[in-house]
């Protein structure tokens, strides 16, 4: 009697544990089926940082969260800052590596876009990567455009960091800029992502669906994207329709990584970013639709 209940609850575990292995399977628990792809603003993103060694730990456990990292506000004449991150980030399992625009702006403070993303997970396309021209000068720094593939999804991602002075126009601008990106490409799969400015006092965020009618918005206008007491979605992501309803898996928000990691020193807080990083999931399993 006591063999054949030992062999019934044998069995049921059985059961159980090729049950829960389905469900991860169709996508249920199973992080092979997505990626996860980030948008962050490391304020003045430079030396200073990055001879902080408490800073660049939280910034690298921060990246290593995500498969992609669209990073903006690379501030430096030198161009060590993301070989300093990356030091921190790889490891003898982990092999992140980058691609960076070159320094953009018209005054002397200039900057750079940078992509950094999980070998493993993420390959960049060969030559897919430049920065948007820009012959009626309207945007400050130019977007920053490149293509990856990760299992059956490839996609283009396009970083911006819109000049909160001129948010409308160059927002304007922009919209032409993606739609050039969408319609000239046979990848239509495309992401846009930066610190957009679009909130606050630089701009009044119910124009965004006027805007740009046929991009949705994964970070919705009532997420706070920054640290302190203001309440403002600067931080944006945003892709077609058609992407929105088959590859984007709905999930989308700032990660609050203070509170996630336990860190109270508001002084360290504000040394990392005044900006939260925003993410968007994206399922790599089904079939290429383009």
């Amino acid at each position: 009697m006591k063999n054949r209940f030992v062999k019934v609850r044998l069995l049921f575990i059985l059961v159980i544990s090729l049950l829960l292995s389905s469900f991860a399977y169709s996508g249920g628990l199973d992080n092979a089926n997505y990626i996860k792809i980030a948008s962050f603003n490391i304020q003045i993103f430079g030396q200073n940082k990055i001879k902080n060694s408490e800073v660049m730990k939280i910034i690298s456990k921060i990246v290593k969260r995500y498969d992609l990292v669209a990073i903006q506000e690379v501030r430096s004449r030198e161009e060590n800052i993301i070989p300093a991150l990356l030091n921190y980030v790889n490891d003898a399992n982990t092999k992140y590596d980058y691609v960076i625009s070159k320094r953009l702006g018209r005054t002397g403070s200039k900057e750079q876009y940078a992509f950094v993303y999980n070998t493993k997970t993420v390959h960049l396309i060969p030559n897919s990567s430049f920065v948007v021209k820009d012959t009626k000068d309207v945007f400050e720094r130019e977007p920053f455009v490149a293509s990856f593939k990760s299992g059956n999804f490839d996609f283009t991602i396009v970083d911006n960091h819109i000049k909160p002075a001129d948010v409308e126009a160059e927002l304007k601008h922009l919209k032409a800029v993606i739609d050039n990106i969408y319609d000239s490409s046979s990848e239509k799969d495309v992401i846009v992502v930066g610190d957009m400015n679009a909130d606050g006092s630089y701009f009044n965020e119910n124009k965004l669906a006027i805007i740009f009618p046929e991009w949705r918005q994964m970070i919705g206008n009532t997420e706070d994207t920054t640290v302190g007491t203001a309440n403002n979605t600067y931080d944006r992501m945003m892709t077609r329709d058609t992407t929105a309803k088959v590859e984007y898996t709905g999930k989308s928000e700032a990660f609050r990584w203070d509170s996630e990691y336990g860190v109270t020193n508001y002084v360290l807080i504000k040394k990392v970013s005044d900006h939260y990083p925003v993410y968007a999931e994206f399922r790599i399993d089904l079939a290429d639709d383009d």
